[in-house]
């Protein structure tokens, strides 16, 4: 691993290195980590982006947080949205969530980030990266920064490890820990699609859940997934089950995904689908793409072949699709939705030859549902 994005610059300045804190165990860990191993080398900046929809109790967790660190935690916002509300985010965009994310992390962390960026110097960054999240580092380093320290993964500490070394310090965790849910994140995160995350959220925070099922109905998003089918809020069984929170990751954080595949197929025990990771933790041979594409198809029958509106798609997806050689005889919906699927598999960063054989794939069975 290079340590070139840690080193002093040649202008002779002190480095300066942005932790990001969340409001979580991890980040608040890292910021520890980072202060004690570069505090005298470099400038380290905490900084914040206050979110209105998390629980209240997370201020008082950053101001113990901030005793602890002996550093004022700065807060950062866009001031396109002075409210730091993700409702309003929403009510903006007109869009909750989708493929590509939530525009509520974009809007309120990722481009405050930018912000911010645009106006200080930043030579390198701090995320709450575990032990358990390697790939996220090389993708943050790949898609956003290069200069990102893994302070925490460079440790081997999880974050379990990180809850501990909290407890140890006196330090209580924040009330949304207690209060069964695996992150800090707002409540009712909009990027979570398990029925158990959902159906917690129906019993802890109701109120929460008729909002959220009322704003999904609004913007025509169905949030959650069960038994394959991909469903509004208002639509999910009271007892429907999934995987148990404690192993769910959909952090929310400056590099926003949605919850991958894997974990909404895990988390509604789904029958029907395969994930790209599922797919890239195999020997992404031939076989295997076949199948997802094919279970592909299963899902979207199941879903009532759901209509993928007209839209202008990015280059890369025209690359793909010009590849697939019997993509020109398909109906013009079942096109529309090999794009769709194409542009799905891009984001979730498949190589493009995987992409390109399971794309011919999955036009081939589309063949079978003209």
């Amino acid at each position: 691993m290079t340590n070139t994005a840690y080193e002093a610059t040649n202008s002779g300045e002190t480095p300066v290195i942005a932790v990001w804190f969340s409001c979580g165990a991890a980040s608040a860990v890292a910021a520890k980590l980072t202060l004690e191993k570069y505090g005298k080398t470099h400038t380290v900046r905490v900084l914040n982006n206050p979110v209105a929809e998390e629980d209240d109790d997370n201020q008082r967790f950053l101001k113990d947080v901030e005793q602890w660190l002996g550093v004022k935690i700065e807060t950062v916002i866009n001031p396109m949205f002075p409210s730091c509300s993700t409702v309003d985010v929403w009510e903006h965009q007109r869009y909750m969530s989708g493929i590509a994310g939530a525009p509520c992390t974009k809007a309120l962390k990722k481009l405050a980030r930018k912000y911010w960026e645009q106006g200080n110097r930043s030579d390198s960054i701090v995320l709450g990266f575990t032990s358990e999240e390697s790939h996220r580092v090389e993708n943050f380093r790949k898609n956003e920064r290069h200069d990102l320290i893994p302070v925490l993964v460079d440790a081997g500490l999880t974050k379990s490890d990180c809850f501990n070394i909290l407890l140890n310090a006196g330090i209580t965790l924040p009330r949304i820990y207690h209060l069964g849910y695996p992150n800090a994140n707002c409540i009712g995160c909009v990027k979570a699609t398990s029925p158990t995350y959902w159906n917690h959220v129906r019993k802890v925070h109701p109120d929460v859940f008729t909002q959220r099922a009322e704003q999904s109905r609004k913007f025509g998003v169905r949030l959650v997934r069960h038994k394959g089918v991909r469903m509004f809020l208002d639509e999910l069984p009271e007892d429907a089950v999934g995987r148990p929170m404690k192993n769910m990751d959909f952090e929310c954080g400056i590099f926003c995904a949605p919850s991958s595949e894997k974990d909404e197929a895990e988390a509604s025990n789904d029958q029907f689908t395969l994930s790209s990771g599922e797919v890239h933790a195999m020997d992404n041979g031939l076989e295997t793409l076949v199948r997802y594409a094919t279970k592909r198809i299963v899902e979207l029958e199941s879903l009532l072949l759901v209509d993928v509106h007209e839209t202008v798609w990015p280059a890369e997806v025209g690359m793909v699709y010009s590849q697939v050689e019997s993509a020109g005889v398909l109906p013009a919906h079942h096109q529309r939705r090999l794009k769709h699927h194409i542009n799905r598999m891009w984001l979730e960063k498949m190589p493009v030859p995987s992409i390109i054989t399971a794309a011919r794939s999955l036009a081939i069975a589309m063949e079978k549902y003209a």
